[in-house]
């Protein structure tokens, strides 16, 4: 019988660490069922379950934009395009205003 047995012995030492193995997988593929439950279930701040897309810009069916908010839209984008521009330069003195100094 301990002739049949001797065999085995090695491979009884490479079962263990896979057993172990083996049961961290299942703690972590339960864990993980429970997360995609909970998504389903649409928590975590999706909608059931499902990633909702947030719309950048205008909508395809929505009107155009006005001719003043283009000017708008216009004097903005410049105005930042001169900051980013002037950088850490100091601004120009104020000019000095007629007898109030």
């Amino acid at each position: 019988c301990q002739r049949m047995m001797a065999p085995l012995a090695p491979l009884q030492a490479q079962v263990a660490p896979l057993q172990t193995e083996v049961a961290e997988l299942r703690a972590e593929n339960s864990q993980l069922r429970s997360r995609v439950a909970a998504l389903e279930a649409g928590e975590g701040g999706e909608e059931g379950g499902r990633r909702v897309r947030q719309r950048v810009g205008a909508a395809p069916h929505d009107a155009p934009p006005s001719n003043a908010a283009v000017r708008a839209m216009d004097v903005a984008a410049a105005a930042a395009e001169g900051e980013e521009e002037a950088g850490d330069e100091e601004p120009p003195p104020m000019p000095a205003s007629d007898g109030e100094e």
